[in-house]
């Protein structure tokens, strides 16, 4: 889901939403974050893991990362899906910050 190995030991719990058929399609997280971490960090650490990976199948076109307080949700995907899914959380979370909206490049 994209969440580097390090910043797991930061956060209290997590889920996730996944594409059937092709994960990179549509992959969706939450975490929560511990109590005295901070969050707009370890959002940066998801956004530098997810940039940095080899896409084997079906590229995902783009990448946006909140923060809600303590907690990050993440979605990378189609472009049509990620740009509705954004509306969404927007509409259903006011105090949401759009940490990051960024394109996947595949070199």
């Amino acid at each position: 889901l994209g969440m580097p190995q390090a910043a797991v030991a930061k956060l209290d719990d997590a889920a996730s939403m996944v594409h059937m058929m092709n994960a990179n399609t549509f992959t969706g997280s939450a975490y929560l974050v511990k109590d005295g971490e901070d969050a707009a960090a370890i959002a940066e650490e998801l956004h530098t893991n997810i940039m940095n990976r080899q896409w084997m199948c079906g590229f995902p076109d783009k990448l946006v990362i909140f923060t809600i307080d303590n907690q990050i949700v993440s979605a990378f995907g189609a472009l049509d899906l990620i740009d509705n899914f954004k509306e969404k959380v927007i509409a259903a979370y006011p105090d949401a910050v759009l940490t990051v909206e960024s394109d996947i490049v595949t070199a």
